[in-house]
This record gives C-alpha cells, structure tokens and sequence, in this order.
C-alpha cells in the first residue's frame, strides 16, 4: 500500500492534506492510505512538494488510528 501511496502522491503532490506553516513555494503535506484493504490500520506518509523540485518524503509510519 506504501507504493501505491507514493505513486498517487508522485503524480500529483497536492494529493495530501497541506500542513500549514510553511513559506512558499515549498508546503509539506501528509496522506493516509489504509495498510491493507482488509486492515484497519493505516499507514501515514508526511512529505513535502517544491514545485520545478519534485516530492520529498519526510517520514512515514504505521499509524494505530482505526479508519472509520
């Protein structure tokens, strides 16, 4: 699921949840995607986007947090 994840996120940064505070052009952002299909756990992706630079991946973890 973690590569999907970042497949999404590659084609299109914005795809995730801005985190505001950071100064232009650069934002971070972050995307929950579910661990499995069949799991109710999820795993969190934080990165940030600096458009002409690409994505870069901060830090991902497996997040405890059950999806509703």
């Amino acid at each position: 699921m973690v590569r999907d994840a970042l497949k999404v996120i590659g084609r299109d940064p914005t795809a995730g949840r801005e985190i505001p505070g950071w100064r232009p052009p650069s934002a971070e952002y972050t995307y929950t995607t579910p661990l499995a299909h069949d799991s109710a756990e999820a795993i969190t992706i934080v990165y940030t986007h600096t458009p002409g630079m690409g994505v870069t991946v901060v830090y991902y973890f497996r997040d405890p947090l059950v999806l509703g």
